[in-house]
């Protein structure tokens, strides 16, 4: 059967949960802070995601920057209350990074259902942000690997890499689905190509991504909030491209 296109897919937050790898994280280490500088936990959360932004800028997605923003947190904070720093701290704190680094996310809901699918009908590449070695990790351990046809991984994600990625592939840009949680790195970027879009509306009850996520839409996509229902407005697509070429 040949297939429909290509479908660029996401993966972090898209297809598997890791933001709930990061709040952990992020818990554990604001209720260490709290207890031993007794500061409100919300205060900490605030100064921590300033610093967690800063941070960004310079190491983007590396796993070892979430480390980094907790120990310059840590520093800051002691800092201004002239807390002395606890080396004991200080361990519990590489302690806590390092969860980020031996736990691997789960896969989302519907997350090999929808790729199962796709594989059969379309062309599947997977786009993500990260360091390699760590992002095949969460593949490999997730057996996702075999769903895929094309994968690279990034530093970051905009139009032109974007673009190059499906040229390099061999696709066009119309004839490509995009993926992903974020307007920012993922819809943004496929409208800006013309490609089609759809934004998964990824939901923590503890957590929120502030730096991919306050971004304006360029042009229309579709939404969901289950991964499930991403199959049919793809079949949808398909059904309306072949009523118009049986038409011409």
């Amino acid at each position: 059967m040949a297939k429909s296109g290509l479908i660029v897919f996401d993966l972090d937050d898209t297809l598997l949960n890791t933001s709930n790898v990061y709040w952990l994280a992020r818990k554990l280490f604001v209720e260490k802070l709290s207890e031993e500088l007794q500061i409100n936990e919300d205060k900490l959360i605030e100064e921590f995601e300033k610093i967690d932004h800063l941070q960004m800028q310079k190491l983007k997605h590396s796993p070892y920057r979430y480390t980094r923003s907790m120990i310059e947190t840590y520093k800051s904070v002691s800092h201004n209350i002239n807390h002395q720093i606890s080396e004991e701290t200080l361990k519990a704190i590489k302690d806590f990074g390092r969860l980020i680094l031996k736990n691997t996310p789960n896969t989302i809901k519907g997350a090999k259902e929808i790729l199962d699918w796709s594989s059969q009908n379309y062309s599947i590449a997977l786009l993500t942000r990260g360091e390699n070695s760590f992002q095949k990790k969460k593949l490999h351990k997730n057996e996702l690997y075999k769903y895929f046809d094309f994968i690279r991984v990034v530093p970051h994600k905009n139009a032109e890499v974007l673009k190059k990625f499906i040229q390099d592939i061999g696709f066009d840009c119309q004839d490509v689905w995009v993926i992903g949680d974020s307007l920012k790195s993922d819809i943004n970027p496929g409208i800006e190509i013309g490609a089609k879009c759809i934004l998964y509306g990824y939901h923590h009850p503890h957590y929120h991504w502030i730096q991919d996520h306050e971004s304006v839409a360029l042009g229309s996509f579709y939404k969901v909030d289950n991964l499930s229902d991403i199959r049919q407005i793809l079949e949808s697509d398909s059904n309306s491209s072949s009523e118009s070429r049986s038409m011409t």
